[in-house]
């Protein structure tokens, strides 16, 4: 509603995003009312808000997300008769028929109908959340190259980082914290400890003790 016009109206080109709970549904109902104001977005450039003002929607993409179905999606499997192989021969399929019955059960159809697009995601892998974890150390590396350091990360450390940053439940979600915990927060007690030197890489490895080390 006004959250919307507001935001919207204040640049030209516009991504909103928000998000719908499970436990809110009623959202639905203010996003429904929100479309009916003058049907779906493709079908009008600009709409007026609580103060009259004309909000312009040319150039805007709105996108919701919500965790609808993910607990079902999460169950899907643990039941008898099911076996591992006949889950990840059918999980695409499975997992997007179990999700559109639960949008269906908690959203209104006006609401669903409303909608451009429902897309589903997967559970983020392993190989994805590695995948991220290098776009985030190439992050790190840059801000210690703004300190005329850099950064040598062998393979037994990142593999470290990595396999304590990811939850086969909750995805990339603990990998930021288990970079900082464990790489950043390694690196800045080396910093000040005076034995990095700029004319070397700091290497990072993994020590006997499966702990990380700096040199």
């Amino acid at each position: 509603g006004a959250e919307l016009d507001y935001k919207v109206g204040k640049t030209s080109f516009k991504v909103y995003g928000g998000k719908l709970h499970e436990k809110n549904a009623d959202l639905s109902s203010s996003w429904s009312g929100f479309f009916h104001r003058g049907g779906d977005l493709g079908d009008f450039e600009e709409t007026k808000d609580s103060n009259g003002s004309t909000v312009d929607f040319n150039n805007t993409v709105i996108i919701l997300t919500s965790n609808v179905g993910s607990k079902q999606v999460e169950e899907f499997g643990q039941g008898i008769g099911f076996t591992s192989e006949t889950i990840e021969n059918s999980r695409a399929t499975a997992h997007e028929s179990i999700i559109q019955k639960a949008l269906h059960k908690q959203f209104t159809p006006e609401f669903l109908n409303r909608l451009d697009e429902i897309v589903i995601f997967e559970q983020l892998q392993r190989e994805a959340v590695g995948r991220i974890a290098d776009i985030e150390f190439e992050k790190v590396r840059e801000r210690l190259r703004g300190l005329g350091y850099e950064m040598r990360l062998e393979k037994d450390a990142r593999r470290f980082i990595i396999d304590h940053g990811y939850d086969e439940k909750y995805g990339a979600r603990p990998l930021k914290r288990a970079i900082q915990t464990y790489l950043e927060d390694g690196l800045s007690e080396f910093l000040m400890s005076g034995k990095a030197r700029k004319s070397k890489p700091i290497r990072i490895s993994l020590n006997e003790k499966e702990e990380l080390q700096f040199q």
